[in-house]
């Protein structure tokens, strides 16, 4: 069974984590582990259905654009 702590805490805390990352050319490869394994084991890929830059409306802004978006 899928455990609300995964679904949720990965798609719309991790995600987002990956996401700002990214952004800001920092490499997260735990991140990515967990991430991986939780869309594995959950038969979700969490890279497309949890909280994206694109999602939140960020992702045409530059690093230190977001940064002052979400600060």
């Amino acid at each position: 069974p899928q455990s609300r702590y995964i679904t949720e805490d990965v798609a719309y805390l991790l995600v987002p984590c990956l996401e700002f990352a990214k952004a800001l050319n920092i490499k997260t490869p735990i991140i990515q582990s967990v991430l991986n394994i939780s869309s594995a084991y959950n038969r979700d890929n969490y890279l497309e259905t949890g909280r994206t830059l694109e999602k939140m409306g960020l992702s045409e802004l530059a690093a230190d654009e977001i940064w002052q978006a979400v600060a």
